[in-house]
């Protein structure tokens, strides 16, 4: 495949490294143009950038010096990939993509998206962080809101916009055509919070800044003898064993540390008596001493310390870079493909099947209607990548133990909804012989099998990849865990904080001269899960090619280290530069609303003192400062984006669910759970045609168990009987079966 790149942004070059590290033929052109209004290209503003990008994904620069030969690549393309800001293309204007290639796959990365109220605004790297919620979040509560690494959200976007890539390749297979895929970084960054949506829908509350981000605890970083730890604590038993290890009698008698939610309310009290044991320590010492307990912990890496990390190293993640000051060290290829099994005949993607439900498909009416997929996950890496996939039509079958669902939280009937809908639920008991069975001939019907369990843990249970690809020559296994399937740190337990710490993302997110501070949601999860999505439908396309089977080992680690690898790289040749507390945010009128203002000119100035009255020489940040704080934030917004200023308010769990732009593009819905109307995040990605459907809600466990076994497996009633008499499979009986 010919993937040729002409986005200029980092998303779009992303999403084209992504290709090219899977062996599509990537070009990526260019010439002395640059966006008058828009300031310079980011390419030309980030040392090390270009080179990350562009570097181990065989891609091959060309330079273009006319609209013919601009036309000649578009017309030998695949997949081309655009990029879309203030209400145009940000290169190749004039270029009719879908007139010149109708066969190719088009992927348009945007802030705002090219559809919808705000298509004509202008994007950036911190309106990212704003528009999708994740900024209002970050910090604490009494200062202003902070962003994690510059172009963090734009690698999220290019992640989807590659999971774009492949589905539309698979669509042109089945006879699609208007391949036009419209990705936005708000649509993709407001459908990737873990409680922020579900708590404002159950109870009405808007999340915001904390002094401590995560609702568990200790789950933070801690500082000590020669830098700072990660710890995550969850279970009881971590619990003892933490409170064993650092010898402090008064976290088990003292009742403001009897729970999680109470150590979190009295953290400050709680780190004070922690304090001592971790600054008598190293942080060696203290992730040897509680891994050896089973506590979670892992040091705080930075862009520099990062490259030494024993776990990546010995999975030899790291790769060579050709820069200007000679020749450094950034991330490799984040997705880990083996392959087996081969067949000797070639296949193309199934046209039709049979569901669970005994409904016969003909031509899909959704992307992967012919797809079926195990969900073997928990928590939230597994459960995202495979409710993706539901979203996209696939059938796909929850694998849940007999009576370990349960709804004690408020916020979980949305939860659920979130990250279960649409799927089916088969309740069947893995401890047993019979239970295992069940799922290896379920097998037999799949094409795919996520799941997220400790190394080897699916192997003991005889559900491993060798096992269930055996005599196959169709099958994709996906091995989704926080620290991959081989390396001194694979058994780790792995929660999306310690992942942050150890990609050294959390080290470059806090204020000025502060400590390192956790985002305000984890994102090494969400970013786990669309990794695994692309990994999927990447490897069915190589496997309709080439007739293997394959296991896919993604790390959390690996896939999240990748959104700031030009850091890292650039750090490797010594010229990392840790951006300045930000210039870029302003409190607006009203209890903690602000806003993102981009300025990228002299010109851009100028129109901020017009718009806000300040005069022609009252242009001092004080003076501004002062004005801005008399606007509302939407108002503010519309008022400077007709100007061409880029800016947009920070979105907080109200402003998403209230949002006009999410709304029309569907990437917010209105649905009905628990007898509620609310409103819940829907599915991130546009064309002409249906891509997904969100009809269904969440399955009650073990829904659909007698349907899978009989209409799906072939099993016949007395079988069935047998295993639900035996409490081998749980869930309702249906008369109708």
């Amino acid at each position: 495949m010919i993937v040729l790149d002409m986005s200029n942004t980092v998303a779009g070059g992303f999403c084209a490294k992504l290709l090219g590290m899977k062996g599509d033929q990537v070009i990526w052109c260019e010439d002395d143009w640059r966006p008058p209004t828009r300031g310079p290209s980011p390419f030309d503003t980030t040392a090390g950038l270009r080179e990350y990008l562009r570097g181990n994904c065989g891609a091959r620069r060309e330079f273009v010096t006319s609209d013919a030969e601009l036309v000649d690549l578009v017309g030998s393309a695949d997949v081309v990939i655009c990029g879309w800001d203030g209400g145009e293309r940000v290169y190749g204007k004039g270029i009719g993509i879908r007139h010149i290639n109708p066969a190719a796959v088009e992927v348009v990365v945007s802030s705002f998206g090219v559809v919808g109220p705000y298509s004509s605004y202008c994007g950036g790297p911190f309106i990212d962080w704003a528009s999708g919620g994740y900024l209002y979040l970050t910090g604490t509560p009494t200062r202003h809101p902070l962003a994690g690494p510059k172009y963090a959200c734009a690698y999220v976007t290019g992640y989807f916009a590659a999971v774009a890539a492949e589905l539309g390749l698979r669509m042109r297979e089945m006879g699609a055509t208007d391949l036009m895929f419209d990705v936005a970084t708000m649509d993709v960054m407001a459908s990737v919070h873990q409680f922020t949506f579900s708590t404002f829908a159950a109870t009405g509350a808007v999340l915001r800044r904390q002094q401590h981000a995560s609702q568990a605890y200790p789950m933070d970083v801690f500082e000590c003898a020669n830098g700072w730890v990660s710890v995550g604590v969850v279970t009881d038993a971590q619990y003892d064993a933490f409170v064993s290890t650092v010898g402090v009698a008064e976290l088990v008698t003292d009742p403001r540390f009897a729970t999680m939610r109470s150590r979190h309310e009295h953290a400050d009290a709680f780190d004070g008596m922690v304090k001592e044991w971790f600054m008598s320590h190293t942080k060696d010492q203290i992730v040897s001493t509680l891994q050896d307990r089973h506590v979670p912990a892992v040091r705080l890496e930075d862009c520099y310390s990062i490259a030494e990390n024993a776990q990546l190293r010995s999975r030899s993640y790291w790769r060579p870079y050709a820069v200007d000051s000679g020749e450094g060290l950034g991330p490799g290829d984040p997705i880990r493909v083996s392959t087996s099994h081969g067949r000797s005949a070639k296949k193309a993607p199934s046209g039709s099947r049979v569901t669970a439900t005994g409904d016969q498909v003909g031509k899909p009416s959704l992307p992967l209607a012919d797809l079926i997929v195990i969900d073997v996950t928990q928590y939230w890496a597994g459960p995202l990548a495979t409710r993706l996939l539901a979203d996209m039509g696939a059938t796909v079958i929850m694998i849940e133990r007999p009576g370990s669902r349960f709804h004690a939280h408020e916020i979980g009937p949305y939860s659920d909804w979130k990250m279960n809908r649409g799927k089916l639920s088969l309740a069947v008991d893995l401890k047993t012989e019979d239970g295992r069975r069940v799922v290896q001939d379920l097998a037999t019907k799949a094409q795919v099998l996520v799941e997220n369990f400790s190394p080897g843990v699916m192997d003991r249970l005889g559900l491993g990849y060798e096992t269930l690809s055996h005599d196959r020559g169709d099958f994709i296994y996906l091995s989704l865990s926080g620290f991959g399937q081989t390396g001194p740190q694979a058994s780790w337990v792995s929660y999306g904080p310690l992942l942050e710490a150890a990609s050294s993302i959390q080290s470059r997110t806090h204020y000025e001269n502060g400590p390192p501070t956790l985002l305000g949601h984890s994102l090494p999860d969400p970013v786990g899960g669309i990794a695994g999505v692309f990994a999927v439908l990447n490897s069915l396309r190589q496997s309709d090619a080439d007739g293997l089977s394959r296991h896919i080992d993604l790390s959390q680690l690996e896939s999240y280290t990748a959104v700031c690898g030009e850091e890292i790289l650039a750090a490797s040749v010594g010229e990392y530069m840790q951006d300045a507390d930000p210039d870029w945010v302003f409190r607006c009128k009203g209890e903690d609303e602000w806003i993102v203002i981009e300025l990228r000119s002299e010109t851009d100035l100028a129109n901020l003192c017009r718009v806000l009255d300040c005069g022609p020489d009252a242009r001092g940040a004080d003076q501004i400062t002062t004005r801005i704080r008399e606007f509302e934030k939407q108002e503010l917004t519309r008022l400077l984006q007709a100007t061409g200023i880029a800016s947009f308010g920070v979105s907080n769990a109200a402003d998403l669910a209230c949002d006009s732009g999410l709304a029309y593009r569907g990437s917010v819905v209105d649905v009905t759970i628990a007898g509620q109307r609310v409103f819940m995040p829907g599915f991130p990605l546009q064309n002409t045609t249906p891509l997904a459907s969100l009809k269904r809600g969440a399955p009650v466990a073990g829904q659909h168990s007698e349907e899978v076994l009989r209409r799906l497996i072939g099993y016949d009633g007395e079988r069935i009987d047998k295993l639900f008499a035996l409490g081998v499979v749980a869930g309702s009986r249906r008369a109708d079966l």
